[in-house]
């Protein structure tokens, strides 16, 4: 999906992201979603095979190909190549490969990969050597309980916390760091070929907020969504709602407009919060971007009813946890008799719907205690044995 990225890089230069890209390794950095370790890693995940590492890797680099950088959004317009001059095209490339990287990382993480950071000097030497000889080196570390390095990255929602870095404008990446990638497939982020697919086209993206007296006069059949964010531009948020059309977890069909509710309110608009009311067609909705991330790999998600009012819950965006906090009071208190806040009931969420990568970025995010989609066995609901998962792809 494409519809985030000119909103992903104007939310990027409203918070003051570096553009600037950083090139020295770093320690541990949990919850950094918008750069991958700098340094020399690798993937580990207790009791895996090496089969099931390089599967994985080249799953996660396919989707990683999908992300699209700032740069070429702003050179070429969302998911054109830049037609003319060299330094542009240099430039663009160069920041496809950190978002690739990045998306990479990410995405194994969510599968329920540990990061390993190496020493620099042990990393620059192994980088050096043939696909074969890596491949050997990592074959007892990759399903090691304790592996050879620090781990610096596991799942744990990130996205959900205050303290995570979502977005970065241009982040950094290490060309030849990622060990993983060169084992499984013999490249590096250089060797990145971009995929870009065509924009699924959006529904309604602009839905009218509606005033409280106006719910009853809804038309027939139609639902009511109702959302509150707090600080979402402020802080570098906003929160994309889809229509899930078709069954299944899976990602849904792309020859189909999507029904969409753009949310989001913050210092551009002269208040830290909002709510959003708006009619929608019924169904199961998503949130399938958050703060210009795509979570295609794990969106959380809910049924709308014809003729219900539901409450998608109130996200603030520089709370320590995002949310959604489901509590009713507020609603009540925002409708001020204008309509029953007895009809209004909270979302009943559930985890681990997938749909079409792309965009800056691709992660997962779910809501605490919610339960899973069918089949769905990453992020938080990635087995906890040692042994490997089946179905993981």
């Amino acid at each position: 999906m494409r519809s985030g990225l000119a909103m992903a890089a104007f939310a990027a230069a409203l918070t003051g992201a570096s553009p600037v890209a950083t090139s020295v390794p770093q320690a541990s950095r949990p919850g950094d979603v918008a750069e991958m370790t700098l340094g020399y890693t690798y993937y580990n995940r207790p009791g895996a095979t090496p089969a099931s590492h390089d599967a994985d890797v080249a799953l996660c680099w396919g989707e990683a190909a999908k992300t699209v950088s700032n740069d070429e959004l702003f050179t070429a317009g969302a998911g054109d190549r830049p037609t003319e001059g060299v330094m542009v095209r240099a430039l663009v490339t160069n920041y496809q490969r950190s978002v690739t990287g990045a998306a990479l990382e990410n995405c194994m993480v969510v599968r329920g990969w540990r990061v390993v950071l190496i020493g620099e000097a042990e990393g620059r030497n192994l980088a050096a050597l043939s696909q074969e000889e890596v491949a050997d080196w990592l074959e007892g570390r990759v399903g090691a309980e304790t592996p050879d390095g620090d781990i610096v990255r596991v799942w744990e929602n990130d996205i959900a916390r205050r303290s995570s870095r979502r977005a970065e404008f241009r982040p950094g990446h290490k060309n030849d760091g990622q060990l993983s990638l060169l084992a499984a497939t013999g490249k590096v982020l250089a060797d990145v070929t971009p995929v870009r697919s065509p924009m699924q086209p959006m529904s309604a993206r602009g839905r009218k907020s509606l005033k409280p007296e106006q719910i009853a006069s809804v038309p027939e059949g139609a639902a009511i969504l109702v959302v509150r964010v707090a600080n979402s531009l402020k802080d570098g948020g906003w929160l994309l709602f889809t229509r899930r059309d078709g069954s299944g977890s899976g990602p849904p069909p792309v020859d189909r407009p999507l029904d969409a509710a753009l949310v989001g309110v913050g210092k551009t608009y002269s208040k830290s919060s909002g709510w959003t009311i708006v009619a929608v067609p019924p169904g199961r909705w998503e949130i399938t971007q958050l703060a210009g991330i795509n979570l295609c790999l794990g969106a959380p998600a809910f049924e709308v009813k014809p003729g219900e009012v539901v409450y998608a819950g109130a996200f603030d965006f520089t709370a320590d946890r995002l949310g959604p906090d489901l509590s009713l009071e507020p609603v009540g208190e925002m409708l001020g008799g204008r309509f029953p806040a007895s009809l209004v009931r909270p979302a009943v969420y559930s985890n681990g719907w997938r749909g079409h990568c792309g965009d800056a970025s691709i992660y997962a995010f779910e809501v605490p205690d919610a339960p899973f989609a069918p089949g769905y066995v990453w992020g938080g609901n990635h087995p906890s044995s040692s042994a490997d998962p089946a179905g993981t792809r």
